[in-house]
């Protein structure tokens, strides 16, 4: 072989090599939008081959941080069937999932509705044992639909009955799944719970698609009408500096942590209708997103590193049953919480 040839070769080895790189970075990421209007999906969740959370898209629908062992990936988001990604790629897209629900009457004799509802779920952990703790759970909801004196009213979360599964890892580094049962009803206020109303912005009426935003103090909220679903997104940090809301000084103090929210994505998808008015009976599913980032000597000392950790949390809740209830009703129900079973929704993925 000629010395030119081999030279070129070699360039040509160190370019090719040069190249995959190149491509290598490029493709550390994907970019999530809706198959239909080609929007960006924020806050679509990212699975990777073991089934374990990596994070959730940013405003834009992009996820950034992938490496060659992840795949396949599983795309999620609230309101479309999940996706597979074998290998790399920028894009993906997503199709809206279907859901028929029945007509309903409010009469003049009801105050306001009983809601029950089955949620799942992924949070990551911070310590080197646990990496990921997936959450089932069946929650209810008691909302007025009009003024009523001693209405008892519970927007919030209150979980009737929580399954909990822990992927953990052994100390001599095996793989390990336990869980937790909990029966005993509780409270969570961390997601905003349900609306006793929600109003269809005046661009989107008589539209049969169409997206419109508001600002809301720092909170974006955004309105998509798509395929007879109206999608209604609250970034609650979208106005923030940097996008993240920093817990105060004293939590550093008593704690020995600094806290830092860096997402807080609220999506409520409901049935579209003629008059423009969401009811709780109207709503197909809803979901939460929140990020939190930790670091402090006690964070390292859980987790043997100097990195501060990105804690996860993915929550998507879906009604399945509920009832019209008066005032008196509404005090019983709050008072004596109903003894309830898992009910998964038919069809969910």
């Amino acid at each position: 072989m000629k010395k030119n040839e081999s030279l070129l070769i070699q360039r040509t080895s160190v370019f090719s090599f040069l190249l995959c790189m190149v491509v290598a970075v490029w493709a550390d990421h994907v970019e999530v939008y809706d198959i239909n209007d080609k929007q960006a999906l924020q806050a679509a969740s990212i699975f990777n081959r073991s089934g374990m959370l990596l994070g959730v898209t940013d405003e834009m629908g992009a996820y950034h941080q992938i490496h060659a062992e992840d795949y396949p990936l599983t795309v999620r988001y609230v309101g479309y069937h999940p996706a597979t990604i074998e290998k790399p790629c920028e894009k993906i897209f997503l199709s809206p999932d279907t859901v028929n629900l029945p007509e309903v009457t409010v009469n003049n004799n009801t105050d306001g509705v009983w809601m029950l509802c089955y949620a799942r779920g992924y949070m990551n952990a911070p310590t080197n044992d646990i990496r990921q703790v997936q959450i089932e759970e069946m929650q209810d909801y008691i909302i007025p639909l009009k003024k009523s004196k001693g209405f008892a009213k519970m927007s919030k979360t209150r979980e009737l009955i929580k399954k909990q599964t822990y992927h953990a890892v052994t100390k001599d580094g095996r793989d390990s799944v336990y869980q937790h049962l909990s029966k005993k009803p509780a409270y969570d206020s961390q997601f905003g719970g349900i609306k006793e109303i929600e109003y269809e912005p005046e661009f989107l009426r008589n539209r049969s698609q169409g997206m419109y935003k508001k600002r809301d103090g720092k909170t974006e909220i955004s309105y998509k009408k798509s395929n007879g679903i109206l999608t209604i997104t609250k970034d609650w940090l979208a106005y923030d500096k940097d996008h993240a809301a920093n817990m105060p000084w004293i939590v550093k103090t008593l704690f020995g942590m600094n806290i830092s929210i860096k997402e807080f994505v609220e999506t409520y998808q409901y049935q579209v209708n003629d008059a423009g008015k969401y009811y709780p009976m109207d709503l197909t599913m809803m979901s939460f997103v929140s990020k939190v980032q930790m670091s402090g000597k006690k964070i390292r000392k859980a987790t043997k590193s100097d990195k501060p950790v990105d804690i996860f949390l993915w929550l998507e809740i879906y009604p399945v049953d509920y009832r019209f209830i008066t005032a008196k009703e509404s005090v019983e129900l709050k008072k004596n919480p109903p003894q309830v079973s898992f009910i998964k929704p038919e069809g969910l993925e």
